[in-house]
């Protein structure tokens, strides 16, 4: 299978997620399990299930870091549900990869914001900026290297 087919998708699907949290601040659940199955379909098709079981592992790991992000209150249930389910596109060789693509993506949010608002990040909780911004660009990113 031509690896655009599957970038195509997790595009669709993380622009979704970046641009619902952008406008509502809100993050779907049918998007979260779209994305999940979506991300471990696409090399169960390849018939390659060690891909699949990696892919599994970080989905795993990324919901345990997201569940603590969002117990810690740094980011929203959304966020942390749809990192995880961003991180199922990827093996687990690949974690510190979209971590940091995912940060890059959110060090540019945040200049933005700061930008935005006069030189003053006006953030007073987890829920005013919008992380699913970073998380979906971030994956197109980090996709876009494996990609090309």
């Amino acid at each position: 299978m031509p690896q655009y087919i599957p970038f195509v998708f997790l595009s669709i699907l993380a622009l979704w997620g970046a641009w619902t949290d952008l406008r509502t601040r809100r993050i779907s659940n049918l998007l979260v399990i779209l994305t999940v199955i979506f991300g471990l379909l696409f090399p169960a098709l390849e018939g390659n299930w060690d891909a699949v079981l990696m892919h599994l592992a970080h989905f795993s790991v990324a919901l345990v870091i997201g569940l603590a992000l969002f117990a810690a209150k740094f980011w929203g249930g959304g966020d942390g549900k749809l990192y995880a389910a961003i991180a199922a596109w990827f093996p687990i060789e690949q974690f510190f990869f979209l971590v940091f693509a995912i940060s890059a993506v959110g060090l540019v949010l945040v200049l933005v914001i700061v930008a935005r608002n006069g030189g003053r990040l006006m953030a007073r909780s987890a829920s005013s900026v919008p992380y699913g911004v970073a998380i979906g660009l971030g994956g197109i990113v980090n996709f876009s290297r494996v990609l090309w």
